[in-house]
């Protein structure tokens, strides 16, 4: 099967590293250091890192030229579409960075507990927090109009 001393090739079991050192799973042409190919996304897809005694496990996947990190499950955590979109808490983000979850977005300072939180508000609004990224009070509400 090998072609060379150098190369290792097991197609029955889809590994190979070639004569560069490079390994390839799922493929007999590694182009990197680690060559992953497969024919579908989801856990089975991708590079799946898993727990041992627990169920605990995150993957990363590759669906449609996105790429997610997801853990426990499905969830997709983080995404990087093709056009260079990224996503937390959101498989489709809609802008350059788009944060979606109950919390907002906090900014913390770095070298000091410092911190700015903003959170979406009912009726589309929004509040801003100021303190640490633990202990905050509410400085500034928006509402929806504006003020």
């Amino acid at each position: 099967m090998a072609s060379s001393a150098k190369e290792i090739s097991d197609l029955a079991h889809g590994v190979d590293v070639n004569a560069s050192g490079n390994v390839g799973i799922g493929t007999a042409s590694p182009a990197s250091r680690l060559h992953i190919k497969a024919s579908n996304g989801g856990y089975t897809g991708g590079i799946q890192i898993e727990n041992t005694g627990s169920s605990a496990k995150g993957a990363i996947t590759l669906s449609s030229s996105n790429l997610y990190i997801s853990s426990n499950s499905s969830n997709d955590h983080i995404s990087i579409l093709a056009n260079g979109n990224v996503g937390i808490g959101t498989a489709s983000p809609l802008s350059n960075l788009h944060v979606k979850g109950n919390d907002g977005l906090i900014l913390e300072d770095d070298g000091t507990t410092n911190a700015f939180r903003i959170q979406p508000a009912n009726a589309g609004g929004a509040v801003i927090y100021t303190g640490t990224a633990s202990s905050h009070t509410r400085k500034m509400v928006i509402d929806s109009s504006g003020r």
